[in-house]
């Protein structure tokens, strides 16, 4: 990981307006996956985390592929729940004379309350100038489409 260009904390004299607003998100969960040969239903893989089902209940998801090795579809699984097996963390941020700050960078952002130290890239940022520049960054993970969200639940 890149090192963090900003580092923010509760009460920093540079966060504006509602300060740290952090949103998990779990729609993007899956702890458990089955990769499926699509020439060969009978050749698949499935692999689950089960502390991640037990901490936030099955969140499953089926995906065919173009392979008939088993130990290809396996990896496949395997990655698909490692990657995904916790809910996402997105923050959003005002602040004054950060304006800086690009897509991209990465930020460090310590939440004592929540028990969060996260270091996440800023993915969205807008810049109002008035008597001073402010900055809302938005850093993790953007939100599911309609459409993505559709695809997910179908």
């Amino acid at each position: 990981k890149a090192a963090p260009v900003l580092t923010l904390t509760e009460g920093d004299d540079t966060i504006s307006d509602n300060g740290i607003v952090a949103t998990l998100d779990a729609t993007r969960l899956v702890n458990s996956a089955t990769y499926i040969s699509n020439t060969d239903s009978t050749i698949n893989s499935t692999y689950t985390d089960e502390h991640s089902v037990d901490r936030f209940g099955p969140q499953g998801k089926k995906v065919s592929f173009a392979s008939n090795n088993r130990g290809r579809l396996l990896e496949l699984a395997m990655n698909e729940v490692e990657l995904n097996k916790e809910p996402t963390i997105a923050y959003s941020i005002s602040l004054l004379n950060a304006e800086w700050v690009a897509l991209g960078d990465m930020v460090r952002v310590v939440v004592p309350q929540m028990k969060r130290d996260d270091i996440l890239p800023v993915v969205k940022s807008q810049v109002a100038i008035g008597k001073n520049a402010r900055t809302t960054l938005t850093l993790g993970n953007t939100p599911l489409t309609v459409e993505e969200y559709i695809q997910r639940v179908a």
